[in-house]
């Protein structure tokens, strides 16, 4: 009969044994990825224990060290799925220390590139980079290039996430030209596709799309589908951030439709919620509604609960959209809750300035000043300049509701100061067109629309419809302000023209109200209906009854020969609705 401690060691190498077929099965992809999810829960306390008494051990018993360094490492994949990301972190650096006890150095680099892909998951960006360095200089001893090559795209995905879109494209350079040295085509394939993400965020949309459209083909020549089915929801997220919603819908449809064949739950869940994201801005809230609860569905039922957080989070946006504060704030809390359980600190701060949104949309100014000072205060901890840009111009934009509009000024400069560091031409846009509203609200009409002027151009360049289509807008009431009408009924016209060409529905709407209150204030009355009641039936569609209201007031007033103009325009403002990435 073995002794207890030969049970335990048998015990736990069986569980490893378990968690790496189970990783492996999970690596196969498709129809294999459920089966292998079920495996892993099912043994996971099992897997757990075995974990726990070969890290007491390991100091004592070579067979013991040898397992702890391995567990971290065979099961991977699976454990950043379903353990948290302190606990995923615990295992690691036992491993490492067991591996350099051991001097195995190839386990070191796997542990030290596995701790750094923890700590950028938890937010925690310089640690992550420390690490990938360290386990790049192992790498480059060692001579193993397909390695070197991960831990380069895995540096670029830190500085990634702090916003330095620049230098994360250098080291995805790197790691390309190393990959396509040894022919590693599977290799080439992620890095072509972490480069599209990067120059999403520097608005070079031809760019970015060259390389998903490279990245699709490699998938497609080595089979993997699942690589595709990601790099179709990456062109997706191109369309969307242009306002080309129509061929955004298309591409997350494809994306949806393959991830679907395989069998894949995680990435259904995401592409589930991306289509939720473009029925959305589309302003088709009960669309986008009713696919993020599909999404948040999928991602409860595969246990993934970052995924789960993001789709919270983003019912929290539509319900906010339709008029819903209270549900609002009930999923974006739970969304906040979530990420802070799970350590995401990143998604944490998402979720806490939408909630200063919320705050800013009940007239409670200093709450919501409140909320954005704490998302920055995790914005800067994780540095994370893309986000404090966000919250930094949220503050400017409460502070201008709020009538402070010096403080409103200094924080718009602010923001717009960091995305101009960061290339974040979206970003750009919108504290440019923040800015512009301030100036024409204190009748600075002229600055006001030289600053629309260079928005407009920003959202020309970069090929993003919906932005120029609410400057256009912008740039209208401006002409207004100045009886400049003859131009404001071209910028108006324009707007609505380009509008339709976006899907952008809401927009619209505000363009059509625009023209007729332009057409109710030069007494031209039966235009100013005409326009007026397409302008109201679509409010009405999209479920926006308090902007409906507003237009039945205007027309209303019509036969008031004195009537006062109400501009109803967008103002753009800056809410997080996350497109999630598949890889």
């Amino acid at each position: 009969m073995p002794s207890k401690r030969e049970a335990s060691r048998r015990h736990a190498q069986h569980y490893l044994d378990v968690l790496r077929a189970a990783n492996d099965y999970y690596e196969q992809g498709g129809i294999n990825i459920q089966a292998s999810l079920s495996q892993f829960d099912d043994n996971w306390g099992q897997i757990q224990r075995g974990q726990s008494w070969v890290a007491a051990y390991a100091e004592e018993d070579e067979n013991a060290a040898m397992m702890c360094s391995l567990f971290p490492v065979v099961g991977a994949d699976l454990l950043v799925l379903r353990q948290d990301i302190n606990g995923r972190i615990r295992w690691l650096k036992a491993a490492l220390s067991v591996a350099r006890q051991l001097g195995q150095r190839k386990t070191e680099s796997s542990c030290l590139g596995n701790l750094g892909v923890a700590y950028n998951d938890q937010g925690q960006n310089e640690a992550a980079i420390d690490y990938h360095k360290q386990a790049l200089e192992i790498l480059q001893t060692l001579g193993d290039k397909r390695g070197e090559s991960a831990q380069l795209g895995n540096l670029g995905t830190a500085y990634e996430s702090m916003g330095q879109y620049q230098r994360a494209a250098e080291y995805y350079q790197r790691a390309l030209v190393i990959a396509r040295e040894i022919g590693d085509k599977r290799g080439q394939g992620i890095c072509l596709n972490n480069l599209g993400n990067v120059y999403v965020h520097l608005g070079e949309y031809s760019n970015a799309m060259e390389h998903f459209q490279e990245a699709i083909i490699l998938a497609r020549e080595i089979g993997d589908r699942r690589g595709e089915s990601n790099r179709f929801g990456n062109l997706g997220s191109i369309y969307l951030a242009i306002g080309n919603y129509e061929q955004a819908l298309e591409n997350y449809q494809q994306a949806l439709e393959v991830a679907q064949q395989i069998g894949d739950q995680i990435q259904r869940s995401i592409f589930l919620g991306n289509l939720g994201a473009v029925y959305s801005e589309m302003g088709q809230y009960e669309h986008a509604i009713e696919y993020y609860k599909r999404a948040l569905k999928v991602s409860r039922e595969i246990g993934h609960r970052r995924i789960e957080g993001k789709h919270l989070g983003n019912l929290g946006i539509a319900y906010r959209d339709v008029g819903e504060l209270g549900n609002a704030m009930e999923y974006l809390r739970q969304a906040r809750d979530l990420s802070h359980q799970t350590g995401d600190k990143q998604n944490e701060s998402n979720w806490l300035g939408n909630l200063g949104v919320i705050a800013d949309d009940l007239g409670e100014y200093q709450l919501a000043i409140d909320y954005y000072q704490m998302a920055l205060t995790i914005a800067d901890q994780i540095g994370d300049k893309r986000n404090r840009g966000a919250w930094l111009g949220n503050i400017g934009e409460t502070y201008f509701k709020a009538g402070q509009h010096s403080k409103a000024i200094e924080y718009h400069q602010k923001a717009l100061a960091i995305n101009r560091e960061i290339g974040n031409r979206y970003g750009e846009i919108c504290d440019l067109g923040n800015l512009g509203l301030v100036y024409a609200h204190l009748g600075q009409d002229h600055k006001a629309s030289s600053i629309f002027v260079d928005a407009l151009g920003i959202s020309r360049e970069i090929g993003n419809k919906s932005g120029e289509a609410t400057t256009l807008n912008n740039l209208g009431i401006v002409c207004c302000n100045l009886r400049q009408y003859r131009q404001a009924t071209d910028y108006f016209e324009n707007a609505i023209q380009v509008s339709i060409e976006a899907g952008d529905n809401l927009t619209h709407a505000y363009a059509l109200a625009n023209l007729g209150n332009l057409y109710h204030e030069t007494t031209n009355y039966r235009q100013a209906i005409e326009y007026y009641q397409q302008a109201f039936a679509i409010f009405m569609s999209l479920g926006r009854t308090d902007l409906a209201d507003q237009i039945s007031q205007s027309m209303a007033e019509v036969n008031v020969t004195q009537s006062k103009r109400a501009n109803r325009f967008r103002v753009l403002r800056w809410i997080s609705k996350l497109g999630l990435d598949g890889e």
